[in-house]
């Protein structure tokens, strides 16, 4: 649980920077700058706010991201309040907004930048609509539900759950299952903030598969990931990373050069985060609920159509 001067100071903090754009303000970015980062393909990229936030928070992200020679679009939607309530109509403007960049540009492919629960909205519309989705960077992201649900939970998951746990992505095993099972057909990057107070990060890490890579950095906590110019930088490398859509590969971040790059990567966290869930199978149990709940995975195709 977060102590009252955690709550009051250290959150209030970091979504003072995010919300003001400020970027590179920590002493924790290390040597590495924004110049060490291949130019963009002057691509489109959505960015996703996360739960109980709005596009002011990913004006930092959006500024490194144009500087880069991309062309970010914001979610325009106001706050994502994510609400059981609202569950629908927030995956459907969501979809909505894919759409009207996609179609803008031409039918191009739209890569997906995700904070938070705007990472589990990331990873819904690569599920539904893969042939509209680049490449997927998430940002302090939980995935692994049944962690989140268990021991490993934080302040703010225990508050997500409890807000969202009727929510269709969240709460239909089903539906998480078909989004599980399809990272890597979109190379996916979560990239995790081992100072996090709010998300754990075992809850964070992706399968160890082609076209999926996790990794843990030494940040400013959940909502000051965003203004962390190693996450920027991170998320600039990952969507220049080469990739081929036929064969489904590509070769993972070279995160030891990009350390000693000065990227304040935390080597041994990535790696003892990887090996911690290298046996845990959130698949599985989201089959167990399946067969308890008598659902059949051919349902995960009718929604992917």
């Amino acid at each position: 649980m977060l102590d009252k001067q955690l709550i009051s100071g250290s959150l209030t903090r970091e979504a003072l920077y995010a919300l003001k754009g400020y970027t590179g303000h920590m002493p924790s970015i290390g040597k590495a700058s924004l110049c060490t980062v291949p130019p963009g393909d002057g691509g489109d990229v959505l960015l996703l706010p996360g739960f109980l936030e709005n596009d002011r928070f990913m004006r930092s992200l959006a500024e490194s991201l144009k500087t880069l020679g991309y062309k970010p679009h914001f979610f325009e939607k106001g706050i994502n309040f994510f609400p059981p309530k609202k569950a629908l109509r927030n995956l459907e403007e969501a979809e909505a907004r894919l759409d009207d960049i996609y179609f803008q540009n031409g039918n191009k492919k739209v890569s997906l930048v995700g904070h938070s629960g705007g990472g589990l909205l990331s990873l819904y519309l690569a599920f539904k609509h893969h042939h509209k989705v680049k490449k997927i960077i998430m940002q302090a992201t939980p995935t692994r539900i049944s962690l989140v649900r268990g021991e490993c939970q934080a302040f703010l998951s225990n508050l997500f759950m409890r807000c969202n746990k009727n929510h269709p992505v969240i709460s239909d095993p089903i539906v998480m299952r078909g989004i599980l099972e399809s990272i890597g057909t979109v190379p996916t990057t979560s990239i995790i903030d081992i100072s996090d107070p709010a998300v754990n990060a075992l809850t964070c890490v992706l399968p160890n598969i082609d076209g999926a890579q996790s990794i843990v950095i030494n940040g400013d906590g959940h909502v000051g990931i965003l203004a962390n110019l190693s996450a920027h930088i991170l998320t600039g490398h990952a969507l220049a990373q080469p990739w081929d859509p036929v064969k489904q590969s590509g070769p993972k971040l070279n995160l030891e050069a990009l350390w000693a790059a000065g990227v304040n990567i935390d080597l041994a966290a990535t790696r003892e985060a990887q090996n911690r869930v290298a046996n845990y199978d959130e698949v599985a149990i989201l089959n167990d609920l399946i067969e308890g709940k008598g659902r059949t995975p051919a349902e995960v195709v009718e929604l992917r159509r």
